[in-house]
């Protein structure tokens, strides 16, 4: 919506209206994208169908209670800077706190970010990393941090939830549909760098609440987003257009 809002021309717009208003039906990642298409999509009826997650077989390796991950594309609109900064209030209260920031984008701007900090010590960005180590990072660091200002229904928190991290992330797009505040994760608005490195803070230094708000993250994400939930989802797509899925023997 953000591209439609402030980057489309008029004829953009136009376009885009066009394409949802010769929709037999719409697909979209939760019940908050359902809302905001809804004004070029009627009467064309909305499904919800959330991606499956990848690592539904992850468990924990050997973790420390210190270290964070970020993962993601690099740059404002995931909030990576703020959490950089964040974390530089976090390190004074917790010294052995570790922080990894994953993935492309400003590679080079969030090193010099962390450089600028003083932060060389404990803030690792590795850039882009393959299937491989992401799953290996998803089983050994503690909590899972994704601050962004604009999202759908990001795989990454998906992802983290399935390896039963607990995630701090904030309340745009769909996550509201995904993460209940002190439940399943923790929500911290969008540029509340005094917020977020609070909740870093108090997570850091109470294990058993980390622990036990992980593990509702691996319930929530294995009752509703697994591969079979969203395979019975387009299925019921099918379905509106007098089609029988192909069952595979």
């Amino acid at each position: 919506m953000t591209f439609y809002r402030t980057e489309c021309s008029w004829l953009g717009k136009r376009l885009v209206h066009s394409v949802f208003s010769h929709a037999g039906a719409v697909l979209v990642l939760s019940t908050t994208w359902a809302e905001a298409v809804r004004p070029f999509s009627t009467p064309a009826p909305r499904y919800v169908v959330p991606n499956p997650i990848r690592f539904a077989g992850v468990r924990p390796g050997t973790r420390n209670g210190f270290s964070l991950l970020f993962t993601g594309r690099l740059g404002q609109r995931k909030g990576v800077f703020d959490l950089v900064e964040a974390f530089s209030r976090v390190s004074k209260q917790v010294p052995a706190a570790h922080l990894a920031c994953c993935g492309d984008g400003q590679v080079f701007e969030c090193r010099q970010r962390v450089e600028a900090l003083g932060l060389s010590q404990q803030v690792d960005v590795p850039g882009w990393v393959e299937a491989d180590e992401l799953q290996h990072l998803l089983a050994v660091v503690d909590i899972f941090v994704l601050p962004s200002y604009d999202e759908g229904l990001p795989m990454s928190l998906l992802e983290a939830m399935a390896a039963e991290l607990v995630v701090v992330t904030t309340p745009v797009g769909g996550i509201p549909d995904l993460i209940e505040d002190g439940v399943n994760g923790f929500l911290v608005q969008p540029g509340d760098i005094d917020g977020l490195a609070t909740r870093l803070i108090t997570l850091l230094t109470s294990p058993e609440q980390r622990l036990a708000i992980a593990a509702k993250a691996r319930e929530t994400v294995t009752q509703r987003f697994s591969a079979e939930q969203v395979q019975s989802k387009l299925e019921e797509v099918y379905r509106h257009f007098g089609l029988e899925p192909r069952q595979e023997h």
